[in-house]
């Protein structure tokens, strides 16, 4: 797998995550309440205490054991959800940067294709060549 095709998967993962991501874990806790029930296993109600604030109502002070997952997996989805764009980013650095180089159809197209000249030329900007692309423009007529 090259990092072109890797770019295409995680794409694909993050745009699946945003869509499913708020019902992953409603999902999970219906399925979770299901197999109790199924084993006999009785759920038990508790509220996890949080340290009550001045105005603040007694309602708000805790949480229901499935509020406290929801929480919990809310977060966990959207910790991978940021990891998984985090390092979508720099693959999509890297793809813009080079990826022309993999589509090997294109750079045997003559003339050469307006995409892989443009693509030339944004390479040289980056690396400061001065010669507006024209270098590996000449390195990839010889290639072909």
């Amino acid at each position: 797998m090259n990092f072109r095709e890797a770019f295409n998967d995680l794409n694909s993962l993050t745009t699946e995550t945003a869509e499913i991501r708020n019902d992953v874990y409603q999902k999970a806790i219906k399925k979770a309440k299901l197999i109790c029930e199924k084993w006999r296993i009785d759920i038990q109600t508790r509220i996890r205490r949080r340290r009550k604030m001045p105005g603040v109502l007694a309602r708000e002070a805790g949480l229901s054991a499935e509020e406290e997952i929801d929480r919990i997996m809310k977060s966990v989805i959207e910790a991978i959800h940021q990891e998984i764009k985090s390092r979508f980013t720099r693959l999509n650095d890297l793809n813009s940067k080079f990826g022309f180089l993999l589509d090997i159809e294109k750079l045997y197209n003559k003339p050469l294709d307006n995409d892989v000249q443009i693509s030339c030329k944004n390479l040289s900007r980056f690396y400061n060549t001065g010669s507006g692309g024209l270098g590996l423009k000449i390195v990839v007529a010889r290639c072909q």
